[in-house]
């Protein structure tokens, strides 16, 4: 009698129909995971533009800045974004003369939730007061919800903690 090797069709068959489950539970997982870290990723770039706003006033390359700004942007359905602008001296002194240094763009899906008098969240002013950098804030209290996302089935709100002596940022995430 001769032996035949290799495999049945019903045997094939269950093989493709477990790749199948696999890909139909697994692919909208992964894509949902890639999605929430794209969404985080963007939240910490946020964050190091904050971040970035306090180490460029202790620092300051130009003696023609007066302060750095971060301001918003949300006057567009399509696309909302940061911008961190330095100040130039002018005679107002309201930062009418501003050159753009770094502007982060929310993607699509993401939108600002902040509702503030005027454009801007956070100004560092480059002249230190006893070694420090002095910040004022456009915002009441300590938390700045810098965005959510939410039409993307990743749920989640990114808050920054801040505080203003000495000036720093703790990032948060929390579910919607």
């Amino acid at each position: 009698m001769i032996k035949k090797s290799g495999y049945t069709l019903l045997e094939l068959l269950v093989v493709i129909v477990i790749i199948g489950l696999l890909a139909a539970f697994g692919i909208p997982a992964f894509a949902k995971y890639g999605r929430a870290t794209e969404a985080s990723q963007k939240a910490e770039e946020i964050n190091e533009l904050f971040n970035q706003v306090r180490s460029l006033s202790l620092n300051p390359e130009n003696t023609n800045v007066t302060s750095y700004r971060i301001s918003f942007d949300k006057s567009t359905l399509s696309k909302h974004f940061y911008v961190l602008k330095s100040c130039v001296k002018t005679e107002s002194d309201d930062c009418t003369g501003s050159i753009e240094i770094r502007k982060i763009t929310l993607l699509k899906e993401q939108s600002i939730l902040l509702s503030v008098s005027g454009s801007w969240l956070v100004d560092c002013k480059t002249k230190l007061v006893d070694g420090k950098v002095v910040c004022t804030k456009n915002i009441a209290g300590n938390n700045i919800d810098i965005y959510s996302d939410n039409n993307r089935n990743v749920l989640k709100k990114f808050t920054l903690v801040t505080t203003m002596d000495p000036y720093s940022v703790n990032i948060t995430t929390s579910d919607l």
